[in-house]
C-alpha cells in the first residue's frame, strides 16, 4: 500500500464486502462517521490509532496490507 487513496479504497471495498455502513464501522471502531468517510475518499489520512481501530472493525490485518501480502 502506497498512498492515502489506496488505503481509502481498501477500507471502502472491505466495508462494502461486509455489507456494513459507515455508522456500523463508526460504532465498532469509535471513530466518527465523517472521519471514516474522509479516509475512504482519500481526503484525510488517519492517525495510527484510528487506522488500527477502523481496520480492526473491518477485520483487516493492516500489517499484512502494509507489507503487500
Amino acid at each position: 500500500m502506497t498512498d492515502t487513496n489506496e488505503l481509502g479504497m481498501l477500507l471502502r471495498r472491505r466495508r462494502k464486502l461486509l455489507g456494513k455502513t459507515l455508522a456500523d464501522v463508526s460504532k465498532a471502531s469509535g471513530v466518527d462517521i465523517s472521519s471514516i468517510s474522509d479516509y475512504e475518499r482519500g481526503a484525510k489520512q488517519p492517525t495510527s490509532g484510528r487506522l488500527i481501530a477502523v481496520c480492526d472493525a473491518l477485520g483487516i490485518d493492516i500489517l499484512k496490507e502494509l507489507r503487500g501480502e
